[in-house]
């Protein structure tokens, strides 16, 4: 435990030391804010209603989707990096869990990005984009946010340990970073997608990331205890994937290595 908790607290130490790229992640915060309000000011027309949604829900859902999303979408390829640097070789040797400390490695970002990102900028986008107080914020919210941090953890461990198998896995970034984007929420709730996508969508993490936090934050009477169930289930077929690519990985490798 005390190893996972200096893990922890070196990548939160790690997000101080970078001052230019905290401060350029929250320009690119706003930007994005900034982008799809006025997007979906254009779109809706006061007091239109497409598929249930209104101009005033779509600028809440841009302002919230953007603020979850830049809190849990700030970790790096721990274990693609140590296998590309050779690094993952003296890894294996230790008395520790790897899993674990990507873990640690992903938390503390995660933390120093809540508190260092999200408070500032939820002060700032209350007065610049006039939101509303969130209706749902309460212990289902806090519940599926924090699931959305270990659903996004888990994509990163099964992509991570792709590396094993492959020689670059970069390609396999895009296309998760192309995922997020089309079908996480954090652009378009799902409701505007076209039905054979979302049908599609409801089988994969994505989803679960930050449509339904978001939606539970601008709509109060959303059916959680559904949606939370479907994260974990999400969650917990995507870690597995992913220790199972790690465990049969590792053998590989030490095959490779002689």
């Amino acid at each position: 435990m005390k190893v996972f908790l200096k893990w922890v607290v070196k990548s939160f130490q790690r997000g101080l030391a970078y001052r230019l790229e905290y401060f350029v992640s929250i320009f690119n915060a706003l930007l994005y804010m900034f982008i799809f309000t006025s997007i979906w000011k254009a779109i809706f027309n006061q007091g239109e209603v497409i598929k249930g949604l209104d101009q005033n829900l779509m600028i809440n859902y841009a302002v919230f989707a953007t603020l979850i999303k830049s809190t849990v979408v700030k970790s790096r390829d721990f274990i693609g990096e140590r296998v590309r640097t050779g690094e993952i070789s003296v890894d294996l040797t230790k008395p520790i869990s790897l899993p674990m400390i990507t873990l640690a490695d992903a938390m503390g970002s995660w933390l120093f990005q809540l508190f260092s990102r999200a408070i500032p900028l939820l002060v700032f986008a209350t007065y610049a984009f006039d939101i509303r107080y969130p209706v749902g914020l309460d212990i289902y919210f806090i519940a599926s946010y924090i699931l959305s941090f270990f659903i996004f953890h888990s994509l990163l461990f099964v992509f991570g340990t792709a590396s094993f198998y492959i020689t670059e896995n970069f390609p396999l970034w895009i296309l998760n970073s192309a995922a997020i984007s089309l079908l996480s929420g954090s652009i378009l709730p799902l409701e505007i997608l076209p039905v054979y996508v979302q049908d599609i969508a409801i089988y994969t993490p994505y989803p679960y990331l930050f449509y339904l936090p978001t939606m539970k934050l601008l709509q109060g009477d959303f059916p959680m205890m559904h949606a939370l169930s479907r994260q974990l289930m999400a969650m917990s077929a995507t870690y597995l994937l992913g220790f199972a690519l790690f465990h049969y990985g590792k053998r590989r490798l030490h095959i490779q290595g002689g």
